[in-house]
């Protein structure tokens, strides 16, 4: 069973103009692997910045080991609000 935990708001700082000086990120998509949470969130912050939004931490989940590892965090768009299911 995983266990999530609190919601924790992340904000990027110095949000600024796109450099056209500095190789653009690709968009993100379905399948990207990276090899621990601090590589996605840095992507996800660079990425951000590259498009003017900041980015936070909508969720984070620990593995059912006792390490209790963080093992996936949900980044979303600063602006965006919660959503709630219908049913």
């Amino acid at each position: 069973m995983e266990e999530s935990f609190g919601l924790y708001d992340f904000e990027v700082e110095d949000l600024q103009t796109p450099n056209n000086n500095v190789e653009r990120l690709e968009a993100p998509s379905s399948g990207m692997f990276f090899e621990t949470i601090e590589e996605a969130r840095k992507y996800y912050e660079d990425y951000g910045r590259q498009n003017g939004f900041w980015i936070r931490t909508r969720t984070s989940s620990k593995g059912q080991n006792r390490s209790n590892d963080v093992t996936s965090v949900l980044f979303v768009c600063a602006k965006r609000r919660n959503v709630c299911s219908e049913g």
